[in-house]
């Protein structure tokens, strides 16, 4: 990309550059990615020199009170600069020094089954669902959750064909 000469027209060059990096932010924005504040200014200062720490914060301004951005895309930039994250970024500190690592839903819901797959609990469950062959897993999961005494359950159906009995019209079912 082309910018002009820094020497000789300072300011057309320092917003030249700002706009430079307002359309590499829009550009990651566009490719539905949300870096983190250091790997915003990691990627601009990449594309376009040490300059871009100077005008990252002016060109994130920018882009966030813009009318042609989409909500999502504005609040994400505001955040940067709410959370101060962005400022840290330029002026080169991270937390401890260290690289943060970002923990999301699934992160977790994973090492949360992990977890529980060496449970007691999930030993428990497993032993419950084998009683109840016939029923799907799922099924015998949420009998578990709502009665873990349960030791036996059946369907409408099955009430009436194995055993006779029908379930009273206002019962509470499970």
């Amino acid at each position: 990309m082309n910018l002009p000469d820094a020497n000789t027209q300072p300011d057309m060059f320092e917003k030249s550059l700002v706009k430079t990096v307002e359309e590499a932010i829009l550009d990651l924005l566009n490719d539905f990615q949300q870096p983190s504040a250091e790997e915003l200014l990691t990627i601009c200062m990449e594309k376009y020199g040490e300059q871009a720490r100077d005008n990252i914060k002016e060109a994130v301004l920018n882009l966030a009170a813009s009318n042609d951005l989409p909500i999502h895309k504005k609040e994400y930039l505001i955040h940067l600069i709410e959370d101060s994250s962005l400022d840290k970024a330029i002026v080169g500190k991270d937390d401890c020094h260290e690289k943060k690592e970002i923990n999301t839903g699934i992160d977790t819901l994973i090492a949360k089954s992990k977890a529980y797959r060496n449970s007691e609990d999930f030993r428990e469950l497993i032993q419950f669902m084998g009683k109840f062959r016939d029923y799907a897993p799922y099924n015998n999961m949420l009998v578990r959750v709502q009665n873990p005494s349960c030791g036996f359950y059946a369907t409408a159906k099955e009430w009436q064909q194995r055993f006779g009995r029908t379930i009273v019209e206002d019962a509470r079912p499970m």
